[in-house]
């Protein structure tokens, strides 16, 4: 019991210090409140910066009403809506809002603040996050053409359609780096939670995600009945924010239903936008799915041990619903939380079977046996002279892939468990010096060729005068897995939000110089018109068509980008003259670029109709062609090569511009990136990037050859078949 004590003060102290190093390096500013007195505990560098303090000193013992001004916007008063909060807090748990502050230096400004209930040492502290709000200024630009020619009235409203579709896209954007961000913090919320309690854990579970998602329903179950069933566990129901006692035992079977347990076997979440025609849940409709109003579906198997033991079910009624990929990222991190929540119930379930199997241990060996049997740890029994095993529970059996018979009498030698023999000699040695061994990480085989990460103890005891050793082991290969995968999850939110600062940089640098060239020919054409020349008035109305057309080409690459992240383009092949659309493609760039290269078209060995996706080709063609004209000097010949092969179209484009320097060709399929040398040529930086994402549909490859101011060739294969009417 001693020792048991000494790890859970171990423990506790590593979690104290892991929380102190995040608390004191993080960016953003933090801050630890007493609920009883209101008053600040601690407040780490951030926070100090944030208010102007001179040390942390100035900040302990405030409360929030004297770090704030008389009254909040709207005319509450700081003392009254501060106090408003923590009880709001103390009852929930977890509060969001915002307050505005006022620094040592007297300026006052919007926070965004995150309160939340942490158990720390032997009492209660509200944890506070805080994020300065920024005031996003637009400036917005009214053409008034009421007396322009009927055409500038129609380039007109192509540019304000231009406009609007950028605002949708950027309300897109924001919304979904609002959504990461609001994933993020319910995972770490979650991560940081008790999770020992399983019923109330995964009733945490379901609830944050009906709300996070704003899912009718989310639910979890178990698998049952010696595997051949699921059933019910915990429901949530979003409509009356309350769950429903009578859904738990209700059961799906695995033979009514094996389509649905053949997909959730592939170790992947089903996301089923339409549950009546998705393969896996077309069985599930007529029973259970219809009578409820459910529409779409996105469900999660829970692992543990390298077994499913479990599914995290998300139930959407109403009209279809497209699920997407941060969604569906989110719940593969929720399930994983499940299975955190699982092992940590376990262990401590666990724990405590051997605690009080040790008290009663030489009380009583028929107890002693219901407990080794009953507990889902692996426990084993083994004599310490010659180390074979004396005996084994179920769960220890299972995992290894024998039966106990096959087990008893051997020895973890002759069994092969151990993965490193070093590894089990230290053991051993330990264990013989100090008697027992406590919660250490050994990486283990089982019969199956699986590889595992045991949490092992050991300790000597005595039965009939002989020493043996009482083996206990957690298998968190599960665990290991989570943490990967919420590494990942919080990397894929960093990288969105990252995505999201590049897209309104280039949209901002991008769209200024023709906004700005449209706007000066319209108010020519407005003030002027009757005195312009005709010539004068085409020349003005021509740039307002040019520079609107360029803007519409940013757009429709970047709505192309989101098409693809959104899973909405598919490879559709079809009738295609291969040579016809390479002609019509080269006059549109030449159209395009106002004749500014030669492009030399050579076709050689093109069957007369093919079967591709003329789409896609398209694009593949048209981009890397405006590349070449693009970052070539004027005048240069542009070589456009295209044939074929029994098996693939080969297409070649050749330039003698720039080239691309060594540093960036890594970077050359990434979002928004372009070269250093690019100097003031316009661009995107998304043309390879949708090159790439067409072959890649195409099931093709690119390979790109360049030689730093001498020239760039791009060579892509794609497959096709001929055309059966030819």
């Amino acid at each position: 019991m001693s020792d048991n004590s000494t790890a859970v003060e171990k423990a506790l102290l590593e979690s104290e210090v892991y929380f102190r190093s995040v608390f004191e390096s993080s960016a953003d500013a933090m801050a630890l409140f007493d609920p009883k007195s209101g008053r600040i505990v601690d407040a780490n560098k951030a926070a100090m910066q944030q208010m102007g303090a001179l040390s942390r000193e100035a900040l302990r013992n405030l409360s929030p009403a004297e770090i704030a001004p008389e009254r909040q916007p709207g005319g509450q008063l700081s003392s009254q809506k501060g106090a408003e909060m923590i009880q709001l807090v103390l009852t929930q748990g977890s509060h969001r809002f915002e307050w505005l502050v006022r620094r040592y230096d007297g300026s006052e400004f919007p926070l965004d603040v995150v309160l939340t209930m942490i158990p720390f040492r032997e009492r209660t502290l509200i944890f506070a996050v805080s994020r300065k709000i920024s005031k996003h200024k637009r400036l917005e630009t009214e053409l008034n053409a009421s007396s322009l020619e009927t055409r500038v009235a129609e380039r007109t409203i192509e540019l304000m359609q231009s406009n609007e579709q950028l605002k949708r896209a950027e309300e897109e954007l924001r919304k979904r780096n609002d959504q990461v961000q609001k994933h993020r913090d319910v995972l770490l919320e979650l991560a940081h939670s008790d999770k020992s309690d399983l019923h109330r854990a995964l009733q945490r579970i379901c609830s944050l995600s009906a709300a996070t998602l704003n899912v009718a329903r989310v639910s979890y179950w178990s698998v049952r009945e010696n595997e051949s069933a699921i059933s019910c566990e915990v429901l949530y129901l979003r409509d009356t924010e309350s769950f429903d006692r009578q859904s738990i035992g209700n059961r799906i079977g695995f033979a009514e239903y094996p389509a649905y347990f053949e997909e959730l076997a592939a170790y992947r979440p089903i996301v089923a936008n339409r549950v009546m025609t998705h393969p896996a849940t077309r069985g599930l409709a007529e029973n259970y799915l219809q009578p409820f109003g459910i529409s779409s579906v996105l469900d999660a198997p829970v692992w543990e041990c390298g077994e499913g033991v479990g599914v995290l079910r998300h139930e959407h009624m109403g009209p279809d619903r497209a699920w997407t990929a941060e969604e569906i990222d989110f719940v593969t991190a929720l399930a994983s939380m499940v299975s955190l929540a699982l092992e940590e119930s376990n262990r401590a379930r666990s724990e405590q079977l051997l605690r009080e199997s040790e008290a009663r241990l030489r009380e009583s060996e028929e107890r002693f046996s219901t407990v080794f049997r009953a507990s889902p740890a692996l426990i084993s029994l083994l004599r310490l002279g010659d180390g074979k095993f004396v005996e084994v529970n179920d769960a220890f059996a299972r995992w290894l892939g024998l039966d106990r018979d096959s087990i008893v009498g051997h020895d973890t030698q002759e069994l092969n468990v151990w993965l490193n023999r070093d590894d089990r000699e230290k053991f051993m040695a330990d264990l013989r010096r100090n008697g027992s061994v406590r919660e250490v990480e050994r990486d283990f085989r089982s019969r199956r060729g699986t590889l595992h990460t045991i949490v092992l103890s050991a300790e000597i005891i005595e039965i009939n005068r002989e020493p043996h050793v009482l083996g206990f082991g957690i298998d968190i290969t599960q665990r290991k897995q989570a943490e990967v995968e919420l590494r990942r999850t919080l990397a894929r939110e960093k990288e969105l939000g990252e995505l999201r600062s590049y897209f309104v940089s280039m949209v901002s640098h991008e769209f200024r110089t023709p906004l700005g060239i449209i706007q000066s020919s319209a108010e020519i054409l407005e003030d002027y018109l009757e005195q312009l020349e005709p010539a004068e008035r085409k020349n003005h109305l021509q740039s307002i068509c040019n520079n609107t057309r360029r803007m519409a080409r940013i757009m429709e690459e970047v709505l192309l980008i989101g098409s693809f992240d959104a899973g909405r383009m598919e490879f559709k092949p079809a009738s295609v003259q291969l040579e016809t659309l390479a002609r019509r493609l080269v006059d549109e760039v030449l159209s395009a670029t106002a004749q500014r290269c030669p492009i030399e078209l050579v076709v050689g060995g093109v069957p007369p109709g093919i079967q591709a996706d003329g789409r896609l080709l398209q694009h593949i063609f048209a981009n890397l062609l405006t590349n070449a004209v693009k970052y070539s000097d004027p005048g240069e010949v542009v070589r456009f090569e295209l044939g074929c092969t029994e098996q693939e179209i080969v297409c070649a484009v050749r330039d003698q511009g720039i080239g691309i320097p060594e540093a960036d060709r890594e970077w050359l399929f990434n979002a928004f990136h372009r070269g250093r040398n690019v100097d003031d040529r316009p661009g995107t930086g998304l043309g390879l990037v949708i090159v790439k994402r067409c072959v890649d549909l195409h099931r093709g490859k690119i390979e790109m050859e360049s030689k730093f101011g001498e020239g760039t060739v791009a060579t892509v294969r794609l497959p096709y078949e001929k055309d059966p009417g030819n």
